[in-house]
């Protein structure tokens, strides 16, 4: 039991400063030692080292332990274990490459089927992911619809991280030709909320959404503001994905200003 506890709370202690390939190595550790009957427990574990395998970049490994995860959530009997499974799971695929993966919808769909009506956030998330998942399929009307009830249950719920996750959900889903006011207005609303809660991350997305729809319309001097903001949020928050996202952003303006040479 010492050791499960050890691990874990090293585990987590890796993840804080970044070190996810040390905090899957660790809670695979905690996995191991385990008694064979903490189902519930190892359940929980499962959904961590999936989050970290994840957030370390080695998503194969990240899907294969959601998967165990909701298996086992499927034989505790636990909505919510399969809930956070499916999330889990979801994330890890990222919409590969701008196709709609049927196992994450019908996993989505699954958990939607068995969450209880009155767990709002959860709903939200649930509705959110599934909302991002159809991006790439013809069901326009459907994913605005999902998207719209997430930002709906994720604000009856309170909850700003999952209002920020339905609000890029809405954002991805209503993406089309001719609604970019539409989905300005969510962005503006993820950077309205990322001001009231201190959350840097909603605010990286939120000027990266912003950017691209003041693309569309044309603003270049907004485009490079937003661009700018960004920048800083990115030095602060030092994650990989950011700084591959600013050096788009900086090749995309020298292609439009015509500086081929760099």
């Amino acid at each position: 039991a010492k050791a499960v506890e050890y691990a874990e709370l090293a585990a987590a202690e890796a993840a804080s400063i970044l070190a996810f390939e040390e905090a899957a190595r660790l809670y695979g550790i905690a996995l191991e030692a385990l008694g064979a009957n903490e189902l519930t427990r190892k359940a929980a574990l499962l959904l961590r080292l999936g989050d970290a395998h994840t957030k370390a970049g080695d998503f194969a490994t990240a899907r294969a332990t959601f998967d165990e995860a909701s298996r086992m959530a499927r034989a505790l009997g636990s909505p919510r274990l399969l809930a956070q499974a499916a999330l889990g799971f979801g994330a890890a695929g990222q919409m590969a490459g701008g196709v709609v993966d049927d196992t994450v919808v019908a996993l989505v769909e699954e958990a939607l089927g068995a969450v209880r009506l009155d767990d709002l956030r959860l709903r939200a998330r649930l509705l959110a992911r599934l909302a991002i998942e159809l991006s790439f399929s013809e069901l326009r009307e459907r994913r605005a619809a999902l998207s719209s009830e997430a930002v709906e249950l994720a604000g009856r719920a309170s909850d700003p991280s999952a209002l920020g996750f339905a609000l890029v959900a809405r954002h991805w889903s209503l993406w089309g030709p001719g609604n970019v006011g539409e989905r300005l207005e969510a962005a503006n609303d993820l950077l309205r909320l990322a001001e009231r809660s201190g959350d840097d991350r909603l605010a990286t997305l939120g000027h990266r959404c912003r950017m691209m729809d003041l693309l569309e319309l044309g603003e270049i001097e907004a485009v490079d503001t937003e661009i700018d903001a960004h920048a800083r949020l990115a030095a602060g928050r030092k994650r990989p994905a950011d700084a591959m996202y600013m050096e788009i952003y900086r090749a995309m303006r020298m292609l439009l200003s015509g500086a081929f040479d760099g």
